[in-house]
């Protein structure tokens, strides 16, 4: 279902001039449709050709929204905003990659390269690969995704919060490798947040303390 809307205006961060600008809203438009394969699922595109009251620069905002994410006080539909091109620096890998095992080195860089990319889905499915690579490192054996991550807080690798912020289902867990649900930007964030943070405690400070410096 297409549905046209009357513009208004954007507060959002300019492209072009690196600050948060109110941005005109030269066009919307909106789609609403069923999620493929999914019953009684329904998701939800919002278009918004934007520019800068500023400089006058031109982007895309998109907003999306997913039957399946509701928002814990309002039981409402999340929302959740990208803009193109984005607005915001790409992601840099973390420092001392190096000292990182080959096979978790790997998948983590690809990771990297696909939420740059904008490669939602693979980032994703990127994310959950890279704790399987962790486990697989640490010799954790257990067979479901939750196992695993419960594994690495019982052995002091994660902790209970960083396993809750992950939030399996909706960070890396079945949703996007299975039903093929694009994880948004912000969750992306903050899902490498946690595993860059895990891989530098795990394998970066060890390896720095046992260097020795000469007075």
């Amino acid at each position: 279902m297409d549905k046209e809307k009357t513009p208004n205006a954007e507060k959002i961060r300019c492209r072009h001039c690196g600050r948060i600008t109110n941005h005109k809203i030269l066009h919307i438009k909106e789609v609403i449709r069923d999620c493929e394969g999914i019953e009684e699922e329904q998701e939800g595109y919002t278009y918004e050709t934007l520019q800068c009251m500023g400089c006058e620069t031109v982007c895309l905002l998109e907003k999306y929204s997913n039957s399946f994410y509701l928002d814990e006080n309002t039981g409402a539909p999340e929302e959740f905003v990208e803009v193109y091109p984005d607005p915001s620096h790409k992601r840099n890998v973390m420092n001392s990659l190096h000292l990182l095992p080959e096979k978790v080195r790997i998948v983590y860089e690809e990771t990297v390269k696909a939420f740059n990319q904008n490669l939602n889905i693979l980032a994703g499915v990127g994310l959950r690969t890279v704790v399987e690579a962790l486990c697989a490192d640490k010799k954790i054996k257990k067979k479901r995704l939750e196992e695993k991550i419960e594994a690495l807080v019982e052995a002091g690798i994660m902790t209970k919060g960083e396993a809750n912020l992950l939030h399996v289902d909706r960070l890396i867990g079945n949703k996007s490798t299975h039903k093929f649900v694009k994880t948004h930007s912000e969750n992306l964030k903050i899902g490498l947040d946690i595993i860059e943070n895990i891989l530098e405690k795990e394998y970066v400070l060890p390896k720095k303390s046992t260097v020795n410096y000469d007075d």
